[in-house]
């Protein structure tokens, strides 16, 4: 029986499907998959490349994070309260048992060595009638190392800062809702600047910090030990705005590799050049007489 009318028709579609795939370039087509593949692969290699130069960067110029501990004051003690500090150690002062303390794992250093730290003790003093009336108290801030050596120590004054009672009445009055809510303390933030430009010595690094107040009787909620890295150029560049900084080094390391590579591509292609129209350049038909070695005769 004759072909339907489908079957004439899928029977040239399968024809056509068949002459298109028969003449599609596979040799062609494969050695482009390869290139595209290597192609990848160089790139992945130099991101790769980029991304550990940045990240030896970060290791070499950024410092460790800010150093930020709570303080706990010890009020038994005698003339004034005093709190200790261990700074390699993920304990916030308590004291370890013989046994923890030999499983614990200490840091080598809290600090990087030879960079500059600005150390604040921030305290949030009460909006008391009994603050008001003390009004001041000295604080001795003294960092040590592990030998126990003194390698700073500073005084400084801790005041409650005065308000009249027009400002009193009127700030209670502006913050009241949020002081209802209990998202707002009733209390003064002071902050002693104990340290300025303290350079982390290279050996025997800080350890421990002990702070000192001269009298017990301040009405105190909270205090807080910061020590921040004094950055300045790039290191300040790097450490406040990381992603930035890993975006313009990676993006430089990638530049100089991508120039690289087309430079060595360049004097490859060159080469080749100079080599083909060496082998191109026309040779002396046969029979002409060669050129003379020299001049001619006069």
């Amino acid at each position: 029986t004759p072909p339907t009318l489908l079957e004439r028709a899928l029977g040239a579609l399968w024809g056509g499907l068949w002459a298109a795939l028969r003449a599609v370039p596979w040799a062609s087509l494969a050695r482009g998959a390869l290139r595209f593949a290597a192609a990848v692969a160089v790139l992945g290699v130099m991101l790769g490349v980029a991304v550990a130069a940045w990240l030896g960067v970060a290791y070499i110029f950024i410092p460790k994070d800010i150093i930020m501990q709570e303080v706990y004051f010890n009020y038994d003690s005698s003339p004034g309260p005093t709190a200790s500090l261990d700074l390699l150690t993920a304990r916030e002062q308590w004291e370890a048992s013989p046994r923890l303390a030999k499983e614990e794992k200490l840091l080598n250093r809290a600090l990087t060595a030879r960079q500059e730290y600005s150390i604040f003790v921030d305290f949030a003093l009460s909006r008391t009638r009994n603050n008001q009336l003390v009004g001041k108290c000295m604080l001795n801030t003294t960092l040590l190392s592990a030998a126990g050596e003194q390698l700073g120590t500073s005084l400084r004054p801790v005041v409650m800062p005065y308000r009249s009672t027009l400002v009193e009445v009127a700030s209670t009055l502006m913050s009241l809702p949020l002081l209802l809510a209990g998202l707002l303390p009733e209390a003064e933030p002071v902050r002693a600047h104990a340290f300025n430009n303290f350079r982390e010595p290279k050996e025997g690094p800080v350890a421990a910090a002990t702070l000192a107040l001269s009298r017990g009787d301040m009405d105190i909620e909270r205090v807080e030990l910061t020590m921040m890295p004094r950055l300045t150029g790039a290191r300040y560049l790097l450490y406040h705005y990381r992603a930035l900084g890993a975006a313009i080094t990676i993006s430089l390391v990638l530049t100089g590799e991508i120039f690289t590579v087309l430079t060595v591509i360049g004097v490859r292609f060159l080469a080749q050049w100079l080599m083909q129209e060496d082998r191109e350049a026309p040779a002396a038909p046969p029979g002409a007489p060669a050129p003379a070695a020299g001049g001619p005769a006069g």
